[in-house]
């Protein structure tokens, strides 16, 4: 009996090595088996631009020695291991790839590739696609063959949740991508763009925010920004604390940088119409926060401004909030006549007085688009000093009846 059991033990034994030994054999296959890259048959999977977002949204002013301080912090998330990556061949832990290359650099067709580093955290192999007619960069999963082109060299952040990139193949940094990482792949999915500045350096804080140098275009100065990468998902769209609006969520918003001071606008929608497509936004309350400290408090507030809705209508009503240096604009559009008109309402900030600066309508004829029809602007020549919370939908319709 207790031969049978000492040799029942022993089967046992061999047998698990034999498995272990198998489970080896087939991980040392994997690692022999061999891929080709070739860049101009996989043109297609190069990451294409999503929707813009306005960097000026989302944006908070931070000191320059906050600046300075993280991007002496800020290391990439990036190793030198380029030991894996010889004679246009890539070792990973699936197999090695064989990267076609053609160093005729007066052809369309010039390709050649250039290890950068390895982020270990996401298993990500970054490789420089050197073109014809300018650059890329691959990320390559070393656990599979899943890959990813995107315009620049990658900045992950600390917690190696987020990359992002500020300048595409030509060199130019007038916008900002924000990827995040999942699935082992780099998913792209807010861009943010500025038609005022020129993002000159974009680095990660050390509690994972983007930190932005930016160069406005009308002056040789420089702003410091911060992203919030934790508030990012729901800043439109977040609900709203104020006890009088608690069934209201935030449509958007802007901000508002005076001499004095910063401004926070905000459009409020019911929470009920949050979820519905093509939806019209009448009678939206505009409030206005005023910088306290850290945090923004209300300041003034108007729910009589935005256009009420009207039947045999099919204007969409509110439309967005736009900002520039110490000035605002509601636009919105509404039906007069026989006509759809876009409405401007331009306000400005100054010496901690918010005023009328201007209003403005565009018209377009229901019947005939094509036709022709001047537009007509009002300013303070017209109508004087008005204060923000003076502004109603009755003032602007009789304003363009004088």
């Amino acid at each position: 009996m207790k031969k049978a059991i000492f040799f029942l033990m022993l089967l046992v034994i061999f047998g698990c090595k034999k498995k272990s030994a198998e489970n080896n054999n087939i991980k040392n296959q994997n690692g022999n088996k061999e891929n080709i890259f070739n860049y101009h048959e996989i043109t297609e999977q190069i990451e294409q631009n999503n929707d813009f977002y306005k960097l000026e949204d989302y944006r908070t002013p931070i000191s320059k020695n906050q600046f300075i301080k993280d991007s002496i912090l800020y290391k990439n998330d990036l190793l030198d291991n380029k030991i894996v990556f010889e004679n246009g061949i890539l070792k990973t832990s699936f197999g090695k790839i064989k990267f076609i290359v053609n160093k005729n650099i007066d052809s369309d067709s010039f390709v050649d590739y250039s290890y950068i580093g390895f982020n270990k955290k996401k298993h990500f192999h970054v490789i420089n696609i050197k073109l014809y007619d300018g650059e890329l960069t691959l990320l390559m999963n070393d656990e599979n063959y899943n890959y990813k082109i995107i315009n620049n060299t990658p900045l992950f952040s600390k917690n190696n949740d987020y990359a992002i990139t500020y300048k595409d193949n030509e060199g130019l940094s007038s916008s900002l991508d924000l990827y995040k990482i999942e699935n082992g792949s780099l998913n792209k999915f807010y861009i943010f763009s500025s038609e005022d500045n020129i993002i000159e350096s974009a680095v990660w804080s050390a509690d994972n925010n983007i930190i932005i140098k930016a160069k406005p275009l009308n002056n040789d100065s420089y702003k410091f920004y911060k992203i919030d990468i934790n508030n990012l998902k729901t800043q439109r769209q977040k609900a709203y604390v104020n006890k009088n609006f608690k069934n209201d969520y935030v449509l958007d918003s802007a901000l508002v940088i005076s001499p004095l001071n910063e401004y926070k606008i905000i459009a409020l929608e019911k929470t009920e119409k949050k979820n519905i497509e093509n939806v019209q936004h009448n009678s939206l309350p505009i409030i206005i926060q005023k910088k306290d400290g850290e945090i923004f408090k209300d300041y003034v507030i108007n729910d009589q401004l935005t256009f009420k809705y009207h039947d045999n209508c099919p204007a969409d009503g509110f439309q967005r909030l736009v900002s520039k240096n110490n000035y605002f604009t509601i636009e919105q559009t509404y039906c007069k006549d026989f006509m759809f008109v876009q409405s401007y309402v331009t306000f400005k900030i100054e010496n901690e007085k918010i005023v009328l600066y201007k209003y403005g309508e565009e018209y377009t004829e229901r019947s005939n688009p094509e036709k022709n029809i001047n537009s007509i602007t009002k300013t303070s020549k017209d109508f004087g000093i008005v204060k923000f919370e003076d502004v109603t939908e009755d003032f602007l319709i009789k304003l363009m009846q004088k």
